[in-house]
């Protein structure tokens, strides 16, 4: 089973799907899937430097409705273990984490790939850490299974980044707005979604495969 996520470390709501993608794959059985990551930004490599992330969304949006937002995924996040820091967490480009995970699916397979991924998260949403600076990049690849050597040489470089970009302005084409979630090359859920919602989405792709059927 092949699953196509699109997501961005700067997206909150990208982080509790993700959550809630790996819960409904565990179930599911993770030696049954193969996860294919596609990166994406939202703001494209906007800002340049770091800003706290409610100043960025109060230009953005206003600041109502940026406060308005950070409560609504603060209450989300509670219920799936998150602890939202958003008064402390930093805006910033994330083109530098996408190249890290890109080298981590590739070179380490998805599920380290995945592991990488929650630790930007949770630098980026609960411990407002820096996702663009090289020190903390290479925790969070460490700290999920990558050689400490392998990082370094990575954020050191701009190894994959012209990939990584090319990439970014396929998906960009490709979806309008993040998370969004592929099952099979068929069934595309759009959103942030429960676990049992993908779980859900799971099982029916699995049915349709072992069936013969025609996908809708």
């Amino acid at each position: 089973m092949r699953i196509d996520v699109y997501s961005d470390i700067s997206c909150p709501w990208c982080y509790l799907a993700v959550r809630n993608l790996r819960a409904a794959t565990a179930q599911y059985g993770e030696e049954r899937i193969e996860v294919l990551a596609h990166p994406y930004q939202i703001d494209g490599e906007n800002p340049e430097r770091p800003v706290p992330v409610l100043d960025f969304l109060g230009r953005k949006y206003g600041p109502d409705r940026a406060r308005r937002m950070s409560e609504k995924v603060t209450a989300a996040g509670a219920g799936l273990g998150v602890r939202f820091n958003n008064e402390k967490a930093l805006a910033v480009n994330t083109v530098h984490a996408h190249r890290l995970l890109w080298m981590a699916g590739r070179e380490y397979g998805w599920r380290v790939r995945a592991d990488v991924e929650e630790n930007l998260f949770a630098e980026w949403f609960v411990h407002g850490g820096n996702v663009a600076d090289a020190e903390v990049l290479v925790r969070c690849a460490v700290a999920a299974g990558v050689a400490p050597a392998r990082a370094e040489r990575l954020v050191a470089s701009d190894e994959y980044l012209a990939a990584v970009r090319a990439r970014i302005t396929e998906t960009r084409v490709e979806c309008a707005a993040v998370p969004v979630v592929v099952f099979d090359r068929s069934t595309r859920i759009e959103h942030y979604q429960s676990s049992s919602r993908y779980l859900a989405a799971l099982l029916a792709a699995a049915r349709t495969d072992a069936s013969g059927s025609e996908r809708s």
